[in-house]
C-alpha cells in the first residue's frame, strides 16, 4: 500500500491500464 500513497503524492500521470496493472503486480508482490 505503501507504493498507492507514494503514486498519489507524486500525482504522476499515469494511463489507468497502466496503473492497474501496477497495482496487480504490486498485490502479488506482497
Amino acid at each position: 500500500m505503501k507504493s498507492m500513497m507514494f503514486m498519489s503524492e507524486s500525482n504522476n500521470p499515469l494511463p489507468q491500464s497502466e496503473l492497474n496493472e501496477y497495482i496487480m503486480r504490486s498485490k502479488y508482490m506482497y
